[in-house]
């Protein structure tokens, strides 16, 4: 199966990505799927009672469409949608059933972070307190949230730095350069991710000292060089959740060269996630 799909592979300032509302009311839910998440539903809320984390079905961004406009922007329309609803449809097998249409696609955030003595941070998700990918290793991360009692979307940048600030412990002003990489698809929990790197003024010495708000993951650091990243991707292929290895290809790819990225691809045997003719393809076609 495939892990991931990259959608978009560009490097974007901040003023280059604009997410725009669109009040889709969507296709009307048939019974049988309804019924299918509130099952889904019960039975994670009754894992994360045995797992000591608190789930609730929070309000999040579905991702309608996107493109690369002819000014170089990138630009997503985004409804409403739930993590309820996400639960319930993010298996690949509700696509089969029921249609692309019906997924909730939340949209997401993640980040590589550069220190300042060249190392890059990562982390292993903890056993407890997630709800998904316990003990796997990804990139900083998570889902973009509307702001209470407001139709604006949010900045994705805003988004990505909250992030950076609650599972690290860093401060933004200590944020120094952050791009957008592109946009990527988790074909195994099935939503899509926008990508970024980010340079911080902190070693990773004193990155590591710091307690964080949210504690879901295990900071690691690796080397920020070619080969480091390269055997650190194929060595850790089956343990790495598949967004945080679509940024990781992605930052090297803009780093250290395409024939890079190229050459690590063909390592873990995945030629299919890196689109090189994305026009050609559909949002629906790029999700399988």
């Amino acid at each position: 199966m495939t892990k991931f799909n990259i959608l978009v592979s560009k490097k974007f300032e901040r003023k280059q990505v604009n997410i725009l509302n669109e009040f889709y009311l969507g296709d009307s839910q048939p019974r049988e799927l309804f019924e299918h998440i509130n099952k889904e539903w019960k039975k994670a809320k009754l894992e994360s009672v045995s797992k000591a984390y608190k789930l609730r079905s929070k309000q999040l961004y579905s991702l309608k469409r996107f493109r690369v406009s002819s000014r170089g922007t990138l630009e997503l329309r985004v409804g409403r949608t739930s993590y309820k609803e996400y639960v319930g449809t993010r298996k690949p097998d509700v696509a089969e059933m029921y249609g692309f249409n019906q997924m909730a696609d939340p949209l997401a955030v993640c980040s590589v972070i550069r220190t300042s003595d060249n190392k890059l941070l990562l982390g292993i998700r903890n056993s407890d307190g997630v709800e998904s990918r316990a003990k796997k290793i990804h990139v900083v991360g998570g889902f973009v949230q509307p702001r209470l009692f407001s139709f604006s979307v949010l900045d994705p940048f805003t988004a990505i730095i909250r992030e950076i600030v609650e599972e690290t412990g860093i401060k933004e002003r200590n944020i120094i350069q952050i791009h957008c990489l592109g946009l990527v698809y988790d074909c195994e929990l099935s939503h899509p991710e926008l990508i970024f790197e980010a340079n911080v003024s902190l070693n990773s010495t004193v990155i590591n000292g710091y307690v964080p708000n949210h504690n879901e993951m295990k900071l690691i650091f690796i080397e920020n060089s070619p080969k480091e990243l390269a055997d650190f991707i194929t060595l850790n292929h089956s343990k790495l959740v598949p967004t945080g290895e679509a940024n990781l290809i992605e930052y090297g790819k803009v780093n250290f060269g395409y024939h890079w990225a190229k050459s690590v691809i063909s390592e873990i045997n995945y030629e299919r996630c890196y689109v090189d003719s994305q026009e050609e393809m559909t949002y629906n076609q790029l999700r399988r």
